[in-house]
């Protein structure tokens, strides 16, 4: 089969990513330290300085904090939250790693934000409590917001109530790849990431089943069957380009593999 000027386009040509510097919040929750510990192992490893990030969000107006005798002012919180943090460091982080401490007063996901830009920073760590249902509803989530809001990458850590947390060492980082720009500009980070910790790195590329192929049988299989020969050397060239225009990974010799699989990307890459 003959080479398109399509596929010639798949092949992800890859700038090597640098963490320069990073945010990471916390709330002083069991949950949010599985986040902190991530950035400071992650700071070690990588020698970038560290800024550990409370934010005082004010109760809202109708909350009916204001009319409680002896409630705390916000810039009063503020003063107690930079006390947590300063025995939080000591704590958690060592003399390798270069912490700064801020407590800011607002909407979290605004001045994380915020924060992040002001400081240069071109990573944020930060972890999720996992909330569902109708918590999840109310509330929002913070990490999401987050994600949508920040001009830099964003490294979520999934964190649960009574479950210790652990160091940062991944030894297996999954990419799910798409061809798109976005995939594209995710995959430098996850070789960072893999080049700095050693980690198995996989590719994967899921070719969606839609509902009309389960229906039509054979010319469904046909489709599927059509679309699998064309990913397949789209999948190649991504994993050849990345692996060619990169010595320095193969001098880390961590396992690079590309997966090709059909189904619901949801399902596959969870």
């Amino acid at each position: 089969m003959k080479k398109t000027g399509a596929a010639r386009k798949t092949v992800l040509p890859m700038r090597p990513a640098k963490i320069q510097s990073i945010l990471a919040t916390t709330d002083f929750s069991e949950q949010s330290l599985s986040g902190v510990r991530y950035a400071v192992a992650l700071a070690e490893k990588v020698g970038a300085p560290l800024h550990l990030l409370h934010v005082v969000e004010p109760p809202s107006r109708f909350s009916g904090m204001e009319d409680v005798p002896g409630a705390l002012t916000d810039s009063q919180v503020a003063e107690l939250a930079r006390s947590q943090l300063k025995d939080l460091c000591e704590r958690e982080t060592n003399s390798n790693v270069r912490v700064r401490t801020s407590v800011r007063i607002g909407k979290a996901f605004d001045e994380i934000t915020i924060a992040a830009r002001e400081s240069s920073a071109n990573l944020i760590v930060i972890a999720t409590h996992g909330h569902t249902g109708a918590k999840r509803v109310l509330l929002g989530s913070t990490a999401e917001r987050v994600v949508r809001h920040a001009s830099c990458p964003v490294l979520i850590v999934r964190a649960s109530a009574g479950v210790k947390p652990v160091p940062f060492s991944p030894k297996k980082i999954l990419v799910p790849i798409d061809f798109s720009k976005v995939s594209k500009d995710a995959l430098p980070w996850a070789v960072l990431l893999a080049r700095q910790f050693g980690s198995t790195l996989t590719l994967l590329h899921v070719v969606e089943k839609f509902p009309i192929d389960y229906t039509l049988a054979d010319r469904g299989l046909d489709l599927i069957g059509r679309a699998e020969e064309q990913t397949e050397p789209h999948m190649l060239q991504s994993r050849i380009a990345m692996c060619s225009q990169h010595n320095q990974i193969r001098a880390h010799r961590f396992g690079c593999v590309a997966d090709l699989v059909i189904g619901a990307p949801a399902a596959h890459v969870s």
